[in-house]
């Protein structure tokens, strides 16, 4: 006998009660035959869940296929779903969820197909509503970390770095500014020094001749020290971040040296609170060298998409750490880019180590890593190598900047003894938890 009642309805998302089945006419016949009632007389089989006096039944729904495979198979009918086998876990953090939730109480075979189906397309519902408010709880909590760090941390030099070229530097330095210039509203600026092939000023929006160049601030260092007379000349993007792009080399004289980065370093030191640099793929060079002496925080980069920018990386690591600057590479931040679906971050943490030709390590170094070690999931907005552009970005993709923007203050020369100190506690609200999001309610009439 299938199980009705005369009120079902489950709650909505803005608070307001939607009838989801509406209450069915019994014929005579039907009235007058006998009904399994889950009453206080006939208590439940000690399998079944507890009722409350007031007659509320809560089904926690979890992998419907499972109920309907089982009803199916009491009712001597051929398995129509077939039931879901092991965890089912997304390779990303979010766009899915985490893994197939559970399944209902086979002990309610009195459910008809159409109470199932109400069930799971609530449950459905119910999955929806708690990733987009996961997101906006973990959105939220990003941004408000990653403003309290900069409070703490009021100024800050960072260097994009591989010794490779296609790693993804160009394209990890253009998005982490603008996303951090675009939540914090400082002043913030990009410096292109790869004056070879630099993109950055276009990757941004400024291209060589819509903003001040390398040369151009290295020939007027001394009259554009002051802060009104230098900051019309970089124009912001409409992130925010104020662009100083690289000149071609292929101009005569364009071309700039270890002493003149210093004198550009000096001038935007002065007048910026945070600047980010692109740096070229000779690390060894004059200016690249003077750049990684100026800076307060290092990232390697390498994009999985170019397999010898990943064993560059160990390269570039080792390189600057003979070149004196051990602290700063072991205190550093890697970043991954371009991890496709499916692929597990942790895959590429062995690339910390030196590794030959045929992808064989050689030499373990990754025990002198002290920094953080971080991703960025493929996206096809980014793969396009156009301006930036964040709002078309996907959830996931901006969510992986803000955190690599966090993990770059994290790594700040005065939290290496205490990192305690960088530790931000988020208090506006609670992470909302799956088991906020189960279950399906109904009523059934008490019998007078």
């Amino acid at each position: 006998m299938s199980f009705r009642t005369n009120t079902r309805s489950i709650p909505s998302s803005v608070g307001r009660t939607r009838v989801l089945v509406p209450p069915s006419r019994r014929n005579e016949a039907e009235a007058a035959a006998p009904r399994r009632d889950l009453t206080p007389e006939q208590p439940p089989p000690e399998s079944s869940p507890p009722t409350e006096p007031s007659r509320r039944i809560v089904v926690p729904t979890r992998g419907m296929p499972g109920l309907r495979y089982k009803l199916n198979k009491r009712r001597g009918r051929p398995q129509a779903i077939p039931h879901l086998k092991g965890d089912h876990e997304t390779p990303t953090v979010w766009g899915k969820l985490l893994q197939k939730r559970g399944r209902v109480h086979a002990d309610f075979p009195q459910l008809t197909r159409r109470e199932v189906r109400a069930i799971e397309e609530h449950q459905a519902q119910m999955d929806r509503i708690y990733v987009e408010r996961l997101k906006i709880y973990e959105r939220d909590r990003a941004i408000y970390t990653l403003n309290a760090l900069s409070d703490l941390q009021p100024t800050l030099r960072v260097a994009f770095i591989n010794a490779k070229g296609a790693a993804a530097t160009t394209t990890t330095t253009a998005h982490a500014v603008s996303v951090f210039a675009d939540n914090t509203r400082t002043t913030a600026y990009a410096t292109d020094f790869n004056p070879a092939s630099g993109t950055l000023g276009s990757r941004l929006g400024r291209d060589y001749d819509e903003t001040i160049g390398l040369r151009q601030l290295a020939d007027d260092a001394d009259e554009l020290a002051a802060f009104r007379d230098f900051i019309p000349k970089a124009r912001p993007t409409r992130y925010g971040v104020r662009v100083i792009s690289a000149d071609s080399i292929i101009e005569k004289g364009k071309k700039i040296h270890g002493v003149d980065a210093k004198k550009i370093l000096a001038v935007v030191n002065q007048n910026s609170e945070y600047h980010f640099v692109d740096t070229a793929n000779d690390i060894i060079d004059t200016v690249t060298l003077a750049v990684i002496e100026d800076v307060d925080v290092l990232v390697f980069t390498a994009n999985v998409a170019v397999h010898d920018s990943l064993r560059q990386l160990a390269i570039s690591m080792g390189t600057l750490r003979q070149q004196g600057f051990a602290d700063k590479v072991n205190h550093s931040v890697v970043v991954i880019s371009n991890i496709p679906e499916g692929a597990e971050l942790a895959d590429f943490w062995r690339y910390l180590n030196y590794h030959n030709i045929s992808d064989v390590q050689t030499e373990s170094l990754e025990h002198f890593f002290k920094g953080q070690f971080l991703g960025i999931p493929t996206d096809p907005i980014i793969a396009r190598d156009t301006e930036v552009d964040l709002e078309a970005l996907a959830w996931d993709t901006y969510q992986a900047y803000l955190e690599l923007d966090i993990a770059i203050f994290e790594m700040a020369p005065e939290f290496w003894d205490k990192p305690i100190a960088a530790e931000v506690e988020y208090n506006r609200s609670s992470r909302p938890e799956p088991q906020d999001f189960e279950g399906f309610e109904f009523f059934e009439p008490v019998t007078q």
